[in-house]
């Protein structure tokens, strides 16, 4: 899983560097380009995106995101940001059109499909600090957190001001999702990922869960995923007719599949 660990790694400084060469491209641009380099350099994840209305971008995630083990699957709903590193970062976080604030958009959709709802940052800044990574290893370019976290630091108390530093203090390096033991390929490795790092969302997942089924994992794949799986040539038309319903609220599927290769 090393070789995994350094592609995360490796991706997340290239898009620091991006940011400090050119504070202001797009996040859209950022998202595709991370999720399109870390799928062509492994063979264990699949993606694809699709194409949305600006509209429909701002009211869903910006991906979905599988782990596959032996024993079931993970589902996550991301939504990419920009964090500023000078001024407030509060407007972003708080973003709201005419469905409402963003972020309980996310988590509400999360919760009915039983997804780890949580946000990616990116940033040109690096943190070797994050409170809730135990590696104690050096990371910049991509911070993830839950989202039900920043919303009880950040929405909850009401309007203040927030900093890259309060971003990335309850944040953990996106590559611990692959560098951190508790994320590799071990039997239910995930799920005691999620209860270390995502905690508050595997809390309103478990309370809105009248099965007590384990946050975020799903015994079975939904046939979006099947297919996209079973596809070796690339993404036929037909999947995107045939899912779109079921693709409403996020602009890309990424599969991470642990299970071992035949």
């Amino acid at each position: 899983m090393m070789i995994d660990c350094k592609i995360f790694t490796d991706a997340s400084a290239y898009i620091a560097d991006w940011l400090t060469k050119q504070p202001s491209v797009k996040e859209e641009s950022l998202t595709d380009w991370l999720l399109f380099e870390i799928s062509s350099k492994t063979p264990r994840v699949r993606y694809t995106s699709f194409s949305r209305h600006d509209e429909a971008r701002k009211t869903g995630a910006d991906w979905e995101w599988w782990f596959l083990y032996p024993h079931g699957s993970y589902r996550y709903r991301i939504q990419a940001k920009k964090a500023s590193p000078i001024g407030d970062n509060y407007p972003s976080i708080a973003y709201t059109n005419r469905h409402g604030l963003q972020i309980d958009k996310l988590i509400s959709d999360s919760r009915a499909s039983n997804a780890i709802p949580a946000y990616v940052f990116f940033t040109a800044s690096s943190s070797s600090k994050s409170s809730k990574c135990g590696g104690g290893f050096s990371a910049k370019g991509a911070f993830s957190v839950g989202a039900q976290s920043v919303y009880s630091h950040f929405i909850a108390k009401g309007k203040a001001v927030v900093s890259e530093s309060d971003i990335l203090q309850i944040s953990i390096p996106l590559q611990c999702f692959t560098c951190c033991p508790l994320g590799r390929p071990m039997s239910d490795s995930m799920g005691r990922f999620i209860e270390h790092y995502f905690s508050e969302e595997a809390a309103i997942l478990s309370g809105n869960n009248v099965r007590e089924v384990q946050p975020g994992f799903h015994e079975r794949l939904p046939p979006y995923v099947s297919a996209l799986l079973e596809s070796t040539e690339g993404v036929p038309e037909w999947w995107h007719r045939e899912y779109q319903s079921q693709l409403a609220e996020f602009n890309a599927v990424v599969i991470y599949d642990y299970r071992p290769r035949t």
